[in-house]
């Protein structure tokens, strides 16, 4: 079976990455490594991942000298990682304990590239807020410059098909970035139906400030993807209007 390598930034989230490492742990695949990267948390995130690397050898903890923000954290862990398979998680987010086996065997009926599913959202407290962001059943360049639809906590990638991954550390949309170059390639990303994940949503988040995700948004489209001023504004404003209808 392949091995699949999971990916997680730790940054000063000792209140949410019990839950998260958890739910890594409960998966009913086993056949994975658990990368955390510690970036420089001034919190008890660091003692707490020591420990699940003491009890579990699927983990492997990784405390950085210097902070180098989410992009820079996951790029070290890309380095390490050995599986076939990548799949990322956020420090505050959690998954439902099939995610993996499901995925995996979506993405071999599939001969997927790259695959993401629904998500639903929680609150601070881990309570289900009533909503579920559905996945797309096909997402190609033109639809997710439409969308950003894509959630980085549901995605998995086959890097022996796209080759070794790097994020863009000169944007705060390093995860949309990635797939904007992946999708100018030529791949498709293929979305599952059920919500196998649970996205936590809280002050710390950056799409939870809405100002600050769109400015980060436009970047991404024009200054670092190149899109162009016309490109930029008509993806811009299809972003724009996805992001009012997901909330109606």
């Amino acid at each position: 079976m392949p091995l699949i390598s999971v990916i997680t930034p730790v940054f000063n989230r000792e209140k949410y990455i019990v839950d998260t490492v958890e739910s890594v742990l409960r998966q009913s695949y086993r056949d994975f490594e658990y990368i955390l990267i510690d970036d420089c948390s001034t919190d008890n995130s660091l003692s707490i991942l020591k420990e699940y690397e003491k009890r579990d050898k699927r983990v492997k903890v990784i405390s950085l000298k210097k902070n180098s923000g989410p992009a820079g954290a996951r790029n070290v862990a890309l380095k390490k990682a050995e599986g076939r398979f990548i799949a990322f998680l956020d420090s505050d987010d959690v998954w439902l304990e099939d995610k993996l086996e499901m995925q995996l065997a979506f993405m071999k009926q599939k001969d997927a590239v790259i695959s993401f599913t629904s998500f639903m959202l929680i609150n601070e407290d881990g309570d289900f807020k009533g909503k579920i962001v559905k996945a797309r059943p096909v997402v190609d360049l033109d639809t997710f410059l439409k969308c950003t639809c894509i959630g980085f906590s549901t995605s998995m990638v086959d890097v022996e098909k796209t080759g070794e991954l790097h994020l863009n550390a000169d944007t705060t949309r390093e995860d949309s970035e990635l797939w904007i170059r992946l999708l100018k390639r030529g791949f498709v990303a293929y979305g599952i139906e059920k919500p196998y994940v649970k996205y936590r949503v809280h002050k710390g988040n950056i799409s939870a400030n809405k100002l600050k995700a769109a400015y980060g948004t436009w970047d991404m489209y024009y200054r670092v993807s190149g899109l162009g001023f016309f490109k930029s504004m008509y993806y811009f404003a299809h972003y724009a209007i996805n992001g009012i209808l997901k909330r109606i």
